[in-house]
């Protein structure tokens, strides 16, 4: 049933082309590509499609072989996958930490295992912190190969007992499957992103395409072509990173793919521009381009600005011709069988994958070897603590996060429980709220502080695109505040604030101002292009000790100039780029030898304190 879609079709490499570049600029962060991490679900329905159609074409006409089809998947992966690790390691070297240098060798041993999706998922929030993770993308080599353990011997058993009821059990997978990815999405947005079973159902949508082989009349086929393009380019620019994903939302890059591939070759315009040659040259380098350019955005952003016009062609070039060089001289060569057949090249390659455990293993090694010559470096390495920091900033119960995303999380008598003998101050805001919360509660123990703080989520009465920061949002400013509007002595707001959020800043004031509540904004902190303690350790390796100081961003500079300048926040307003840097740009970078920084932006406990002390004064008059 599927020997008549066997042919080569040129507008499948143009598929994987708008995938991947897709991919690279959502991660380059161009603005346009909000959803460019829906190409990973196009790869995911044209893998199920492909190979499924290889897998029953052999099982029904008795050729089907298992060692041959893991070979196949071998020479596909491997030998792409072991460069790319081998490489990233050697040049991430000198640059992580030691402890880093052993979580990135756990990272490559688990991408090398097919288990990376698991490893990330309990310790990697792909949306917030996947910047510190080079190796993260590989979560989805993971699910594919996850899934095609299981499916040929599924697909096999099911030729040789039921062959009629293939396409039946094929769409009660799927079903299953996206039944269970809705709910984990609601549940656990995670789990739901990461783990297998709530993802397989992509692979099942080309699956079960593949079976059903259906025939679409001329007309309609270009009309459905048609549609799943603009589905699929409108999932590329429309979607975002704060919807919850995967869940109903991904049907639309996956039934536009499914579109797409059925019905393409009625439809000259979107099979012609599919199969242009450049699209078709992208879509051969497609699995290379994947595999390079993470590594490469993630080291490139510690030194230039990625979101910048120059930065974004700069590590584009760099990328491609990478992907070039390991299509051409890695993947390529690889692909071909040779004479060994497949049991022993099988064997073979186990040995490989041992000896790249070991390299990966030895990597760790070296960097414990190297930063142990720099005490003082592993000093400011340790104060990016990631239990200490998740514990301070009461990440679970008064701070919500991708992790935490769901308001049941929020534990309203710890976080918001009000006082009788002391006054009672409410902390807002998003992770840059968070971060104050130790330095509050241990330095101004006269107040009761109250938190409500959510990642990624400004608190402000306006409409926000993350389901637990909306949640959360609302029910402060529309239920608790205006039920408690009298027990609370004033309110402080603290996030990453853009210059387009002056206004929105204002009409927060009056609103609290028609309450008769105080509220204080503290303004956006300093930040620099890579973690701080990671900067400081580099200096004392080039005797530069204000290095620092050539890492900090322009803009954060400008948007606290704007926002403080504005009549409408006087006398509610506190500059903490005034309190870290003064009338410079050379920022305050230690105290008493502990970074004040934990990464690129978000205050250590120490400089958490150092702010709250230096503010004591004013945050005392205000909240008096």
């Amino acid at each position: 049933m599927a020997k008549n879609i066997l042919s080569y079709r040129p507008e499948i490499d143009g598929l994987r082309a708008l995938a991947v570049i897709s991919v690279l600029f959502y991660h380059l962060n161009v603005k346009f590509i909000g959803g460019g991490f829906a190409g990973v679900d196009v790869f995911f329905v044209i893998s199920g499609f492909l190979i499924t159609r290889i897998i029953i074409n052999e099982v029904d006409d008795g050729s089907f072989s298992f060692l041959r089809f893991y070979e196949r998947r071998v020479r596909r992966i491997g030998p792409a996958l072991l460069t790319t690790l081998l490489v990233s390691s050697i040049v991430y070297l000198g640059w992580f930490s030691a402890n880093e240098n052993i979580n990135f060798a756990r990272q490559n041993l688990s991408a090398l295992l097919s288990v990376s999706n698991i490893y990330f998922y309990k310790t990697i929030d792909y949306f917030n912190d996947s910047r510190e993770a080079p190796s993260i993308h590989t979560w989805s080599l993971s699910v594919e190969e996850q899934f095609y353990v299981l499916f040929p011997v599924l697909i096999f058993a099911i030729g040789r007992y039921v062959p009629r009821r293939r396409l039946a059990i094929l769409v009660a997978l799927f079903g299953l499957s996206l039944t269970y990815s809705l709910y984990q999405t609601n549940v656990d947005r995670l789990g739901a992103f990461y783990l297998p079973i709530g993802r397989w159902w992509e692979l099942l949508a080309g699956a079960i395409l593949t079976c059903a082989a259906p025939k679409c009349p001329p007309k309609l086929g270009s009309w459905l072509s048609a549609f799943g393009l603009i589905g699929l380019l409108c999932s590329f620019l429309l979607l975002n990173d704060r919807m919850p994903f995967p869940g109903w939302i991904a049907l639309l890059p996956v039934l536009s793919t499914v579109a797409v591939l059925a019905c393409a070759p009625h439809n000259k315009y979107v099979s012609g521009f599919l199969s242009t040659p450049v699209l078709r040259w992208f879509g051969l380098i497609s699995y290379s381009l994947y595999l390079v350019h993470w590594p490469i955005v993630c080291l490139a952003g510690n030194f230039i600005q990625t979101n910048g016009n120059r930065g974004i062609l700069l590590i584009s070039t760099l990328c491609i011709g990478l992907a070039w060089l390991s299509y051409r001289f890695v993947e390529t060569p690889f692909r071909r069988p040779s004479a060994l057949g497949s049991r022993a090249f099988l064997v073979r390659a186990a040995g490989v994958y041992c000896f790249a455990a070991a390299a990966l293993t030895g990597t760790a090694a070296l960097s414990a070897v190297f930063w142990n010559q720099y005490p003082m470096a592993n000093r400011y390495f340790a104060s990016d603590d990631k239990d200490l920091r998740d514990s301070t900033m009461r990440a679970g119960s008064c701070f919500l996060t991708s992790r935490y995303s769901n308001i049941d999380y929020f534990d309203q008598s710890k976080c918001l429980a009000l006082s009788k003998d002391r006054k009672n101050i409410l902390l807002m805001g998003d992770s840059h709220s968070a971060h104050f919360i130790h330095a509050f509660t241990h330095e101004l123990t006269e107040y009761n502080f109250l938190q409500a703080s959510a990642s990624s989520c400004k608190p402000l009465p306006i409409a926000q695109k993350k389901s637990y920061c909306s949640d959360l949002v609302d029910y402060m400013y529309h239920s608790w505040l205006e039920k408690n509007s009298g027990s609370v002595d004033a309110v402080i707001i603290s996030a990453r604030w853009e210059e387009s959020d002056g206004p929105l800043l204002e009409n927060a004031k009056a609103w609290f101002k028609q309450r008769s509540i105080p509220l204080l904004i503290l303004g956006p902190s300093p930040e620099y292009v890579a973690p701080l303690p990671r900067i400081l350790a580099w200096g004392l390796v080039f005797a530069k000790p204000d290095l620092d100081h050539s890492f900090l961003k322009s803009d954060r500079f400008l948007i606290d100039k704007t926002l403080k300048s504005g009549g409408g926040l006087a006398g509610s307003y506190i500059s903490l780029v005034d309190s870290l840097c003064g009338t410079t740009r050379s920022c305050r970078s230690t105290i008493d030898q502990e970074p004040m920084f934990f990464d690129r932006d978000h205050l250590s406990i120490e400089g958490s304190k150092y702010v709250v002390d230096m503010n004591r004064n004013v945050l005392t008059l205000l909240l008096r």
